[in-house]
This record gives C-alpha cells, sequence and structure tokens, in this order.
C-alpha cells in the first residue's frame, strides 16, 4: 500500500527520504519520474511506501483511518434528552416550537449567533413530520383531511371546552403550522387602533419582516385565468377592494444548485434558520407545566416527561410560545398574575358553502383560484374563495390522478368574522377556567 505526500515548495526527494528514514532508492523506485533526487519537486505527488510508523507524523498527514469516532444523528433534527437541559442553566428558555417560539428562536440565534449565550427551546409533543403537510407528496387533499383529523395528529380540545367546541391543537415540534392554509392577511388597521395594545405603525416593521421570512406574496394565483376573471366580475359588482389571497409559500424556483424544496411555509424553517445561524438546545416530549419565579423575575421552567418524571430547566429568560390555549394555562397554574392573560380570546363565526361554476365561460386552462374579500369597517367579516374543486392546492401526489373534463367546477366559499368583544375584560372566564385547568394538570 501506499500513501501519497504532495511535496512543499522546497522539498526535493532527498528531504522526504531523510524525513520518514527510508532510503533514497525505494522512493526513486516508487516514483521513477523523478531522475534527480536533489531537485526542488514543489507540488509533486510523492508515492511513500506503507508501512512506515513516522510518516504522518514526520510530514504531517492527516489520519483517514476508518476507526476515527463519528457522531450519528437518529433524527432530521438534532435534540437532546431533557434531563441534560436540566444540567444548565440558559439565559433564554423558549416554550413551544410553533411559530411564536420557532420565531423568536430564529432571531435570537440571527442576533447572538455563537456568541456563548446559551439558548434553549422544549417542545410537548414529539416529531411528527419534516414539514409542511402540503410539501409532503403522499398527503394529497383525499387523505390530508384523514390524517389531520386524526385525534392521535390533533387534539379535539373543544370536547372538553364547551366555548370553543371546534378548537383542535397540535402537540408536535412545528406546532400547528405544520397544517395551516397559509393564508396571512393583515389585521384591519383599524380594529387594531380600537382593541390591541400596539399600533399599526409599530407592527409595520414586524408585518415586513414577517412576510419576507415566510414569503407571504399574491403571487400563489398569478396568471390563473379564472383568478382574473372573477376577480374583475367582483370589482364591477360591489366589492372594489377584492384582491388575491397572499400565501405564504415560496414561489421561487430551483436554480443554481439552490433547492426550494418546502414551498408552504411551518416553523420547521425556522428552526432550520436558527440550526444555521446560531448555538442552541431542544428537548421534545417535555411538556412544561410550571413557570418558576425568583420574586418578580423568572427563574425556569418545571417540565415533566410522557412517564411523569419532573425536571426543572433554569433560566434568566422565559418566552412562552406554547399556543392560545397552553399559553395561558401555564400562566395561571403558575400564579403569574396578568391582565393580559386570557383578554384577547374572543369567538370567531366560520361559515363554508359550495356553488357550481358554469365552465363553458372559461378557456380550457384556468389555474388556482384563490380570492379575498377582506374586511372592512362596514363589513366586520371577511370572505375566502378557493378553487376549483374546492382545494386552492394540489400536490405531486394528485398529478398522477386521472382529472376528466368538467361542465362545471366546485367553488368554495369561506366566511370568517369576529362574534362580540373579547371574552372577559378580566381574563378568562372562571368556569373555563376552572374546568380547563382540572383537565389539563390531570
Amino acid at each position: 500500500m501506499l500513501r501519497i505526500y504532495v511535496a512543499d515548495r522546497r522539498d526535493t526527494l532527498q528531504d522526504i527520504a531523510a524525513k520518514i528514514r527510508i532510503p533514497v532508492a525505494r522512493l526513486l523506485e516508487l516514483n521513477p519520474e523523478l531522475i534527480d533526487p536533489g531537485i526542488v519537486i514543489g507540488g509533486h505527488c510523492v508515492r511513500i511506501p506503507l508501512p512506515a510508523a513516522d510518516v504522518s507524523a514526520a510530514l504531517d498527514l492527516p489520519d483517514c483511518s476508518s476507526s476515527k469516532p463519528v457522531s450519528y444523528m437518529d433524527n432530521w433534527i438534532p435534540h437532546i434528552p431533557v434531563e441534560k437541559m436540566a444540567e444548565k442553566e440558559y439565559d433564554v428558555l423558549i416554550v413551544g416550537t410553533g411559530a411564536g417560539g420557532g420565531a423568536v428562536l430564529w432571531r435570537l440565534c440571527e442576533q447572538w449567533g455563537f456568541s456563548g449565550k446559551r439558548v434553549g427551546i422544549v417542545e410537548a409533543g414529539g416529531l411528527m413530520l419534516p414539514n409542511h403537510y402540503w410539501n409532503i407528496p403522499t398527503l394529497g387533499s383525499a387523505i390530508s383531511g384523514d390524517y389531520f383529523l386524526n385525534p392521535k395528529i390533533s387534539h379535539p380540545i373543544g370536547q372538553m371546552l364547551p366555548d370553543l367546541p371546534a378548537a383542535r391543537e397540535v402537540i408536535a415540534l412545528g406546532g400547528k403550522t405544520l397544517f395551516w392554509g397559509t393564508i396571512s392577511p393583515r389585521v384591519l388597521p383599524s380594529l387594531m387602533k380600537k382593541e390591541w395594545p400596539v399600533t399599526p405603525e409599530e407592527m409595520e416593521p414586524y408585518y415586513n419582516l414577517a412576510e419576507e421570512v415566510m414569503s407571504v406574496s399574491k403571487g400563489y394565483t398569478e396568471g390563473s385565468t379564472i383568478q382574473q376573471i372573477l376577480l374583475e366580475r367582483l370589482r364591477f359588482k360591489g366589492f372594489p377592494n377584492v384582491t388575491g389571497l397572499p400565501f405564504a409559500v415560496d414561489l421561487q424556483p430551483t436554480r443554481f444548485g439552490e433547492i426550494h424544496s418546502s414551498p408552504a411555509f411551518s416553523s420547521i424553517l425556522f428552526l432550520a434558520k436558527a440550526m444555521n445561524l446560531g448555538a442552541f438546545d431542544l428537548a421534545i416530549h417535555a411538556r412544561a407545566v410550571q413557570v418558576l419565579t425568583d420574586g418578580a423575575k423568572a427563574a425556569g421552567v418545571k417540565v415533566m416527561t410522557p412517564g411523569g418524571k419532573p425536571f426543572v430547566i433554569r433560566a434568566k429568560t422565559v418566552v412562552l410560545s406554547a399556543n392560545v390555549y397552553q399559553t395561558p394555562r401555564l400562566l395561571l397554574n403558575s400564579g403569574i398574575p396578568g391582565h393580559a392573560i386570557g383578554h384577547y380570546l374572543s369567538h370567531q363565526s366560520f361559515l363554508s358553502t359550495n356553488i357550481r361554476l358554469d365552465t363553458s365561460a372559461f378557456p380550457e386552462i384556468s389555474g388556482v383560484l384563490g380570492i379575498l374579500i377582506p374586511q372592512s369597517e362596514d363589513r366586520p367579516y371577511q370572505i375566502q374563495i378557493h378553487g376549483p374543486g374546492g382545494e386552492v392546492w394540489y400536490n405531486w401526489y394528485q398529478q398522477f390522478q386521472f382529472k376528466p373534463s368538467q361542465t362545471e367546477w366546485k367553488i368554495s366559499l369561506l366566511g370568517f368574522g369576529q362574534i362580540g368583544k373579547p371574552l372577559r375584560e378580566s381574563g378568562i372566564p372562571r368556569p373555563f377556567r376552572q374546568r380547563y385547568l382540572w383537565r389539563t394538570n390531570h
């Protein structure tokens, strides 16, 4: 066997032979193209015999042996046991890996980098999907509903909360962003001025930042014939502010070796960005049950494993992003007061219907339909129009389905609106609070 050594710019064959303590004649035999051992051969690839005990040390060659230890991964994202996190104190500890927790983690890693700051994030669930379900080829629209509605996947929390009967939550890495519809309109500015603690002007830079990282645009339906025809008709029939739906979908093509394989946005993208920008620890199957305090300051979080074993993770700052149900539960369970707890929780109406559209008035190639009639001062609700076929999307899996020519299309109309004011100005109603706390703690 041989090794290859690239000669330094001042090396001769005599120098190399002296370094590794073998006869010059042996090197000349292995390298017949080198006639004079005294000539400088910088940059030349010299064949060296093995074994030679001190070759690596003498010539500073890298160790390429297969015995070098390798760090293997068992999953598609690195994470550590919660007991390891309990051995440290973190500068910031984030609870929840959905939209809020993922965004905070990304921004902290972006700004702190590998500065030595300790950032941790805990997730009550496990690893469900590595992507938004639209990006999973086998989850076509025909079966995606069956998957999502499985109580093992999304928990029908509304069954124990009559106040919110349709509520469902996803307890997994990425949270509900694994299944959301990616539609991302901004809150009506006049509504924000009346009921929100921040102004539209304060929100503007954060809206811009979120829309950029989530690739929010109206380009998803751009060029669709059915979209343009219906937009024009609606604008001349009393809806002048009708517009295309803003989707959080990356429309950039794959080019120059940069693969855009995850168009529909989920919090998994936040985690991926954070991994490349800074250092953090992630623990899954670690349900936060209490925020610990030291006087008026946060001191850490108590978490429980699925087996019921408790751990305390110490932290100087705690960020709660568990979701609209779990965050107030944690605060109330921890005895932490706050006027905002439950203050902005409100009932939302949802109405869905389908219509049939005669296809004879449209060209053969129609495209998809995603239209928004936004909320206004005199109309406290928004309407979304999806189609054809009731869906605003189809994925790789459905390209293999037979789609016969149709004489009419099914179009979906969805209405959303707030009913009344936020629940109880003083916070979450007591019956709601007592019932929910008991259910979640037992």
